[in-house]
């Protein structure tokens, strides 16, 4: 059974419960965080230390509670020193030196008191060892890392909080490989604690009475106040405040580095089922309720995820094949060779390098791990004939290949000729061989209008909340009149994303137009990366249709439920998780399998690329238009629009028990 917790009280903060007035509400209304210092606490004396302020974000209407999030100000440590040896495994003893001249680098979503992480390379720190600094490009030869911050508060009077912040000794790309890492329980080093005032009292703020709560929250108002404008209820006000308030929970702390690992890899095997959630001694009341049918349309204190911004998460990183070793012939400098070594390896994708790696790792198995460099003509003769025995496909062996050189160039030798005329020939010859040998693997469908009604028909069906299903099919008109290729659209991560790489919610825009004489809309989706244009951004419109299968229809209704983040990935669910192309394929399988046959013919993601190039291939447009609208650079679009008339027999089978 768990403790018992004591309630806080106040002397009066709680008592005399009331609405607020327009006039206060408008001198209460903010636009940014900047804005608190001069409008919420202008009767605070205030010191810039550490203070706790806590907001609102009011609907369009003004009228509803969207959410209530808490915000840390103030400064907090200025070299503040830490001994490391609980943190990381050195052999020297070593300081961590952390300055926080602002609090408010540490964010908190909507509805908790755990903040998001905040990342080293967002900090001033610097590690020492006998009084000398250790530069960067020493961390990894000291066994020391970048690191991670992450704040816990909860109250402990009416005007007080405790925080408690906790390190994660690992950069953030490593703790994501972890798939709880956003969970409030997730464990970490105890790195301080403090206790810091609550402010602006009531009588200390613009409201200057007593509300039925202790503290003035700033005002994030959903549209501009006006003198007739309606206000939301205190009561509604109130009801928010205390859910976040109430929400805290204690973090599970370890005591090193050693147990944390283990605790990790614990997580890791058993998942969430693992955690033990403590809570604190003290909590804060509950409003007063109301009747139910009074209540805030949206449910508010259930915390939503929101995904980490992880830069070089997606597509570039540091992550490849090269080393600072590689470039030890070049220069002496190890900083130089360091920054050699980043450079080359953002030189290619991290999905390319992956490939690349693999081609490396099968070379090796292919001889044994007894190969010399420069690869002789025999050599990769060999390792060609030894990954066609093992079923690989022309495509896949042309990878291999490609990742041959970039070998080649990191062990520092020169490139042989590796598409020789005799190797020429063997490839062609694979590609031809496969080409007329039976394939059991099913024959990707592309996506049609029909198929797009059956989707429609079977996302309304599922058991998903209504929002997600509006979103999902807002997806799939969106990825079909685009012919989007998913990596477009989607991020890789439920609960992470690149925000240089990512489709977020300010690129999609709908823009005023006049199409055959009449006022509507269209949508500009810009990718700020393609697998053709990696640096340039590129803007594609979406057109209406006026049809039952229309995106700019789908779009309207995702944003009348709930506007796209500005700074946060277009497709989130309202879990606030993102939809990634695993879990898209998943759905995509669970709503059409009970309409296709999926051991003859299949549907994914990439499905969607291929629909409207097929269909404009049927209707006779000509193959430089059809490029046009996939954004392909090559001739590459004949592979999405070549329907063979035994793929156009399979599909017809899967179709067949349709009445539509």
């Amino acid at each position: 059974m768990p403790p018992a917790r004591t309630v806080i009280r106040s002397a009066a903060g709680f008592s005399d419960p009331s609405d607020l007035s327009l006039s206060v509400l408008r001198d209460l209304s903010v636009n940014s965080i900047s804005d608190f210092d001069t409008v919420l606490l202008t009767e605070v004396n205030w010191n810039k230390k550490t203070l706790g302020c806590l907001s609102v974000s009011l609907l369009a209407d003004n009228l509803r509670v969207e959410e209530a999030t808490f915000h840390l100000l103030g400064s907090l440590w200025d070299r503040k020193s830490f001994h490391a040896a609980s943190m990381w495994t050195t052999i020297n003893p070593t300081q961590l030196t952390i300055s926080l001249p602002d609090l408010s680098a540490f964010s908190f979503p909507p509805g908790s008191l755990c903040s998001n992480y905040l990342s080293s390379e967002d900090l001033e720190f610097e590690f020492s060892q006998g009084g000398q600094l250790v530069p960067p490009n020493l961390y990894q030869a000291t066994n020391l890392s970048s690191f991670c911050l992450r704040s816990f508060v909860h109250p402990t009077s009416d005007c007080y909080a405790k925080v408690q912040f906790l390190i994660f000794p690992f950069p953030l790309s490593v703790l994501a490989k972890n798939p709880l890492y956003l969970d409030e329980n997730f464990p970490g080093l105890k790195l301080a604690d403090y206790e810091f005032p609550l402010a602006p009292a009531a009588l200390l703020s613009p409201i200057n009475d007593s509300w039925g709560f202790p503290l003035a929250p700033a005002v994030f108002p959903g549209a501009d106040w006006n003198d007739s404008a309606s206000v939301p209820s205190g009561i509604r006000l109130r009801i928010a405040l205390s859910q976040l308030l109430r929400s805290p929970i204690l973090p599970e702390v370890k005591a090193n580095i050693s147990g944390l690992k283990q605790r990790y890899a614990q997580i890791l095997e058993k998942g969430s089922r693992t955690f033990r959630t403590k809570f604190p001694p003290m909590i804060w009341p509950p409003a007063t309720t109301i009747p139910a049918t009074d209540l805030p349309a949206q449910v508010i204190g259930s915390p939503r995820v929101i995904p980490c911004a992880v830069s070089g998460s997606t597509k570039y990183g540091p992550q490849g094949l090269f080393s600072p070793g590689s470039f030890h012939q070049l220069s002496t400098d190890p900083e130089l060779s360091l920054l050699l070594c980043n450079l080359a390896n953002h030189s290619l994708t991290k999905s390319t390098w992956s490939t690349y790696k693999t081609s490396y790792k099968m070379l090796l198995q292919c001889f044994n791990n007894d190969v010399s460099f420069p690869l002789s003509q025999m050599s990769i003769i060999t390792y060609i004939g030894w990954l066609a025995s093992r079923g690989l496909a022309i495509s896949t062996i042309n990878s291999y290949l490609a990742g041959l050189r970039q070998v080649h160039l990191v062990l520092g030798h020169n490139v042989p000729h590796l598409r020789s005329d005799i190797v020429t020939q063997i490839l062609v010859g694979k590609k031809n061989f496969d080409s007329i040998a039976p394939s059991s693997k099913p024959v990707r469908m592309p996506i049609t209008p029909t198929l797009l009604r059956i989707l429609k028909n079977a996302i309304n069906k599922d058991h998903l909340p209504y929002f997600d299903k509006r979103l999902f099919w807002f997806l799939c008109v969106v990825a079909f009149h685009g012919s989007f290729r998913m990596g477009e659209l989607l991020t890789r991560h439920p609960n992470h994303f690149d925000p240089n790489f990512s489709l977020l919610g300010q690129h999609i825009v709908s823009s005023p137009n006049i199409i055959n004489k009449e006022p509507s809309s269209f949508l500009e989706i810009t990718l700020t990366s393609s697998k053709i244009s990696p640096t340039t951004a590129t803007v594609i419109d979406i057109y209406p249709t006026g049809s039952d299968i229309c995106p700019i229809r789908a779009h309207n209704k995702v944003i009348s439920l709930q506007k796209l983040q500005h700074d946060l990935p277009a497709f989130r669910l309202l879990s606030g998780k993102n939809i990634t192309p695993a879990l898209f394929n998943k759905k995509l399988k669970y709503w059409l399998t009970g309409f296709i046959d999926f051991s003859v013919c299949s549907v994914s993601g990439h499905s969607f690329r291929a629909g409207i190039p097929t269909i404009l291939a049927s209707m006779g447009y000509a193959s430089s238009d059809i490029k046009s609208v996939g954004r392909w650079s090559s001739r590459a679009f004949l592979l999405y629009t070549k329907l063979p008339r035994t793929k156009r027999i399979a599909m017809a089978q899967a179709l067949g028990n349709l009445n539509i």
